[in-house]
């Protein structure tokens, strides 16, 4: 499939949502490289002005990275960039805390669910280590929330499903905001047994 012609003068960001179009039709993967902005240019039917504008589009939305001497080269999926999404939406409301906590207890239920399928020795290990230390912070707050996390992420990674690990590390740090904001003992009693549960659970692999 080529990229089809435009009929009338676009805009850099059309150009860009037509290069962003190719790039999910064609499956392009990190580390490939996009056809030159002369060849854009003539499938598009617009200058190359555009392209470069419409690449700079993409690139500030970390979808490619331009290199000098090789060209627009497609960026993998980074847990940073979906960070930054999360921390602005947050911003400082309580009600989209509310709701990032809702994606965050929804995802955890998959990934046990997966990581109760899929779990090494090693991955009970771990996950064993970190829920004794958090047993032994139970009465601090911040090192209990950072163990809590770090318990989600250990489970995240043992369903193999990088993209699962992405989602639930690009939520730790604004997860880790909201806790630490809104945390209560009442709500670390709750988690704890419910870490506990989770772990058992995964342990007998339900």
């Amino acid at each position: 499939m080529t990229l089809h012609e435009l009929t009338r003068y676009t805009l850099a960001d059309q150009a860009a949502e037509s290069i962003l179009a190719y790039i999910y039709e064609h499956e392009l993967k990190p580390g490939e490289i996009l056809p030159s902005a002369a060849v854009l240019a003539s499938q598009l039917g617009v200058s190359r002005p555009v392209i470069r504008e419409a690449l700079k589009t993409l690139e500030g939305q970390n979808t490619i990275e331009i290199i000098n001497g090789k060209g627009a080269v497609i960026r993998p999926v980074g847990s940073q960039d979906l960070n930054t999404f999360f921390q602005r939406a947050l911003g400082f409301d309580r009600k989209a805390i509310g709701e990032l906590l809702e994606v965050r207890q929804g995802l955890e239920v998959q990934a046990a669910r997966l990581t109760a399928q899929r779990r090494t020795e090693e991955d009970l290990e771990m996950m064993a280590q970190v829920l004794e230390r958090m047993h032994s912070h139970y009465h601090n707050v911040e090192a209990y929330t950072a163990d809590d996390l770090t318990f989600h992420v250990s489970i995240a990674a043992a369903t193999g499903n990088a993209m699962m690990v992405h989602l639930v590390e690009s939520l730790r740090d604004a997860t880790w905001e909201s806790m630490h904001r809104w945390h209560c003992q009442q709500r670390t009693t709750e988690e704890y047994t419910q870490v506990q549960r989770m772990h058992e659970r995964i342990f007998r692999g339900d």
